[in-house]
């Protein structure tokens, strides 16, 4: 879960400390683009 979770978001968590960004919004189209593009997709049918 730990790992689904950073690959998630590992890009907001270092991008948006540098902006005005006050909340971060994840939505399922988010979350399923980002882990598409991860090296852990492989674990979708676990």
């Amino acid at each position: 879960l730990r790992s689904i979770c950073e690959n998630i978001l590992t890009d907001a968590m270092f991008e948006l400390p540098g902006t005005n960004t006050k909340k971060l919004h994840i939505d399922l189209e988010y979350a399923k683009n980002k882990f598409d593009k991860s090296k852990l997709n492989h674990l979708k049918v676990a």
